[in-house]
């Protein structure tokens, strides 16, 4: 069996592959399954940086141009679509912490729900 092993020396570098592509598959999970801790993570990050933003996901709203106007202008708050049509479920836990992280800081400096405010006026 040893000699076969030998002759044929990719049959030794197997085990290596499947390490390998085994360590491939739980590092893709273990990003996809941290998608919340690294929005709520990176929001913290901008809110300490004095930097406010809001994260939508999906095809925009029609009113969606004058909604991010108006919280540019009036707020300082960006508003940026991070990606149109389909939307994976990693990024949608990613974008959806990020924004109660953003959304909440938003309210408590400005004092009530911008969000709501910009929203009913673009309407």
């Amino acid at each position: 069996m040893l000699k076969t092993i030998r002759a044929h020396k990719w049959l030794s570098a197997l085990p290596l592959l499947v390490l390998l592509i085994l360590m491939l598959l739980f590092a893709l999970w273990a990003w996809n399954s941290s998608a919340r801790t690294r929005g709520w993570i990176a929001a913290r990050h901008d809110v300490a940086s004095g930097r406010y933003e809001v994260l939508g996901c999906g095809t925009p709203a029609s009113f969606y141009a004058d909604y991010a106007r108006l919280l540019r202008e009036r707020y300082g708050v960006e508003s940026r679509a991070v990606t149109g049509g389909v939307v994976t479920r990693s990024l949608f836990d990613y974008a959806n912490a990020y924004n109660e992280v953003s959304t909440a800081a938003a309210e408590r400096k400005y004092g009530h729900d911008i969000f709501k405010e910009c929203q009913t006026e673009a309407l």
